[in-house]
This record gives structure tokens, sequence and C-alpha cells, in this order.
């Protein structure tokens, strides 16, 4: 993800600018030639052309065409060159891989024990099931904890990399989104331990964490209210994640607040569904613009935490438009909160928690 092949696959077969100029050359210069050859001694009222000046005219005027056109050939045959050497790249990685794992085939099947081919076929079926999901759609399809973890790793890992190469000319960002749901902080032993602490080594080295936190109407209500009800608000089941969140990012212990390395933005559950639908994601943006992300994180049957890898450009791209529209300035959640919070209602309230907007 990032890297730009010479021809995309997606563009392969279709007309490029470059293409239509070189025709459009091709056609213009001959016919420019011979209008010189016509009209130049008309308008500048001098003397005809002699006939070897006119065949010297129209012949680079026909000459001028077959030069474009061989460059256009050349030019082409690059690009096809490079893209036909990407491909072998692909391949080469590819039996690789099958290389690996062909032996390991072959010797469950020649094993000639009936409960190993068993196991080994369901395995593959399984795991063909899941690749074959990941073609011809645009996301993973759902990854289980163990996967969704592992790529959350491979994502912190991605961007931790990128901090260390670039150093000062490092761009990188992470990107994230709560819907606060209560289901979002289950624990799951090991695998959110390890998570936590790779999110720590990712504040640690100063990387700015973005994060579109979407609240439902009724919240803003009760925290716009003079008299803050306590109460009433922790039965509202997105109020206790809010106020886990106030805390660890503005609270007195908060190491993000004190470096000042996140960006926390409000929004309505009624403003965009697409977000809203979503429920949560993490993204890592990195410093030459790629952006990998997963989404639509869910709760299985047993409790654990899950999500989609995304595949599609055009649904990153679509996903980088619609955080780009919401994360500015006016959506920033202090703003918000200081607009409509009162002194004596829920301001008074977070102050005393040990919260505090900048």
């Amino acid at each position: 993800m990032g890297q730009n092949h010479p021809t995309n696959d997606h563009n392969k077969g279709k007309w490029q600018r470059g293409d239509i100029f070189a025709i459009s050359l091709q056609i213009v210069i001959p016919i420019i030639a011979i209008i010189v050859t016509v009209f130049t001694p008309m308008v500048t009222n001098s003397n005809p052309l002699t006939s070897d000046a006119k065949l010297a005219i129209i012949g680079l005027g026909l000459l001028a065409p077959i030069i474009i056109n061989q460059y256009s050939l050349i030019n082409g045959q690059n690009k096809n060159e490079l893209y036909q050497q990407d491909n072998i790249n692909k391949f080469k990685k590819l039996d690789e891989k099958i290389s690996h794992t062909n032996p390991l085939l072959e010797k469950a099947f020649l094993s000639g024990n009936d409960r190993i081919i068993r196991f080994a076929s369901r395995r593959m079926d399984e795991v063909n099931a899941v690749i074959t999901e990941a073609v011809n759609g645009v996301r993973s399809g759902k990854l289980s904890p163990r996967e969704y973890y592992n790529e959350l790793e491979y994502f912190a890992d991605l961007i931790i990399t990128d901090k260390k190469i670039n150093g000062k000319n490092f761009k990188g960002e992470i990107w994230a989104m709560t819907s606060f749901a209560p289901d979002e902080w289950i624990k799951d032993d090991g695998y959110e331990d390890a998570w936590t602490e790779k999110l720590k080594e990712m504040v640690t080295l100063g990387i700015t964490t973005k994060r579109i936190c979407i609240v439902p109407s009724d919240l803003i209500d009760i925290i716009s209210k003079e008299t803050f009800d306590a109460n009433a608000a922790n039965n509202i089941k997105q109020f206790p994640g809010f106020i886990k969140l106030l805390k660890d990012y503005y609270g007195a212990d908060s190491v993000a607040a004190k470096n000042g390395i996140a960006k926390h933005y409000m929004l309505k559950d009624t403003i965009n569904r697409t977000l809203a639908d979503e429920r949560g994601f993490f993204a890592i943006k990195m410093t030459d613009g790629a952006l990998h992300i997963l989404t639509g994180e869910t709760v299985d049957e047993v409790g654990s935490l899950s999500a989609h890898v995304v595949f599609s450009d055009a649904e990153i791209e679509n996903f980088r438009s619609l955080c780009q529209r919401f994360m500015t300035p006016n959506n920033a959640l202090e703003k918000i909160l200081k607009d409509k919070m009162k002194t004596n209602g829920f301001e008074k309230y977070i102050t005393i928690l040990g919260i505090v907007l900048p």
C-alpha cells in the first residue's frame, strides 16, 4: 500500500493524457505544415515559397509524427516492461510462499492418516474461504481476535518504523474513532495487555493521534444543562466511556495531555450515518500518505473484539476524505464542550475529576 506501480490494472487498456496529446500532435503538425506552405506568402505579401522550401516544410511536417509515434511506442514498451517485471516479482513472492506450504500439504496427504488429512483439508478450506472473500470483496472479512490484534500490532510497527526512519521529517498520524460503546473496553487477556503496551510506546514516541468521538444527542443534551445530573448521565450507556476518554487524555496524570499529541473531534451520531455505522476504527497515515485501516469493530459471541481490514483503494480514499472533512478545529472536542457545558454544571463535574480542557 502506498506504492505507485508503473501501470495499474485499473488503467490498463485506457488512453492516458500523454497518448491523447501524442496523437493530437501527429494530426496537427502535418496540417500546420501544409497551411504554412500555402498561406505564408499570402499573409506576409512575400514571394511564393520555392518548391524545395515547400517540400522541406511538408517533409518536416510528415517526419514529426513518425518521431512522436516512435517515442510513444518506446515509452509504452518501457511501461509494459516495468509492469511485467512488477508482476514477475509478485509471482516470485507468491511462489516462495506456496513452496513453503506445498511440502506441508504433501506430507499431510502422504501420511495416510485420515485424521491428519481431514484436519489439514478443513484448515485449507478455512484459509481458502478467507482469501476468496478478500480477493472478491473490498475488505478482509471479520478477523478472529488473534488476527485482529496481529493487524493492530502490524499497523503500530509500520508507523513506529516510519517515525524512526524519517525522524524530523515524520508526518505520520494515528487516526481512530470511538462510539463509546460499553463493549469497546472488554478485556481480552494477553491480547489487550500487549496492545496497551504498544499504544504507550507510540505515545512515548510522540506520534499524534486524531480521534473522532461519536456521541448520542442525549449525552450532549445532558452535559449542556445548567445543573448537571450525574445519575441521569450514568444511565446513558456511552457516558462511562466518554468520561474514561476525558480522564485518559485530559486528566492531570495523562502523558498524552502533557505531550499535546492527542486531538479529539466530537460529532453527534446523527451527523454522518457512515461513520456511526462503523462503530469504531483504527488507522495509520504514513509520512508518504499511505493509509492502513481496521474498521467495523464488533464484539463476537464470546466477547472478543474484531474488525475488518480495508483493501479497496477507492474505499480507502473515501475514508480519507470523510475523516479529513470532520477532523477540523470547529469539531474539536474541547471547543464543543466549552461551548456547551455550564460553569456550575458539567464543567464543575469534570473539574472535580481532575479533567482540565486546554
